[in-house]
């Protein structure tokens, strides 16, 4: 695990950003999964370092399941699963940059669920947000245009 790209994400992560990713772990809006809980729980204790040694999948596996016996395809499958919510985090943190982004994401979803009256009054708010980011203000005003042209029809 100590070379992997998952791994490489954490060290990335400054400490406020590794407390944030354990809370959207810890959620159970996006996790379930205890045993991703146990994973993140354990590597927290290794931030920032995550020594070699200690990141190795039979050990981390041992401190985590205790006297289980080890199972690579489940040791596997849930360094994946906290690797895919590390992804998802890193996209909520893209959006928090990238406001306009986050508005014309909600402006898509308000539009596809058919909120027609939640979407125009969002839609100030988010011209406003594309406005200040001029290099997306083009690709942004063809997307606006678009969802409101499928409102009127």
């Amino acid at each position: 695990m100590y070379k992997s790209n998952f791994i490489t994400v954490l060290k990335n992560f400054d400490v406020r950003e590794f407390r944030e990713f354990g809370e959207l772990v810890h959620s159970p809006f996006f996790n379930k999964n205890q045993s991703v809980i146990k994973l993140y729980d354990y590597l927290k204790k290794l931030y920032p370092d995550f020594k070699q040694e200690t990141v190795e999948k039979e050990f981390v596996y041992t401190k985590i399941f205790h006297k289980a016996e080890y199972n690579d395809g489940f040791m596997r499958n849930i360094i994946f699963n906290l690797s895919a919510l590390s992804e998802m985090y890193l996209k909520q943190l893209n959006i928090r940059r990238h406001p306009a982004e986050g508005s014309l994401m909600l402006l898509e979803e308000l539009n596809y669920r058919k909120l027609e009256k939640m979407l125009v009054k969002s839609f100030p708010q988010a011209e406003k947000e594309i406005e200040s980011n001029f290099y997306t203000i083009t690709i942004c005003s063809i997307i606006l245009t678009g969802a409101v042209l499928k409102i009127k029809t």
